[in-house]
């Protein structure tokens, strides 16, 4: 709608329309500006995707990216439940809840280690895979 409108139905005066007209400028001008600096980038760089995102991968980089994406969510996700289901396992065996506690916090350590060297098998398996590609171009 347009302020004239607007001032006419609330019943403003219409001396403060140019005041009011200015100030939305104002207001809009760093929304303009930022539209005006994102139309120089394409629409994948715009997006607030993670930062290993490339817009520039061919199909077989893609496919890959996503495979392994869901990998390491799906290992990730098994790993996790069987060191908790492990965990539980041996805080509900031992009576004392501090001593449960206690022997629970080394196979948390525990899962934190196999947790970083699955990730870092996934990743040393996708540089391997990397390798045997054929570069694109």
């Amino acid at each position: 709608m347009e302020v004239e409108v607007v001032a006419k139905k609330i019943r403003m005066d219409t001396r403060t329309v140019p005041l009011i007209r200015r100030i939305l400028r104002e207001l809009s001008a760093p929304a303009r500006r930022f539209a005006a600096e994102c139309s120089r980038f394409s629409v994948g760089e715009t997006l607030g995707l993670p930062y290993t995102f490339n817009p520039g991968l061919s199909l077989g980089e893609a496919i890959l990216a996503v495979i392994v994406a869901f990998t390491r969510i799906f290992l990730g996700s098994v790993l996790f439940s069987l060191w908790g289901v492990a965990a539980w396992m041996i805080y509900a065996a031992i009576g004392n809840p501090i001593l449960g506690v206690l022997a629970v916090l080394p196979i948390i350590a525990l899962f934190a280690i196999s947790m970083a060297a699955l990730m870092l098998a996934i990743s040393n398996l996708v540089d391997w895979i990397h390798r045997k590609l054929p570069a694109s171009t």
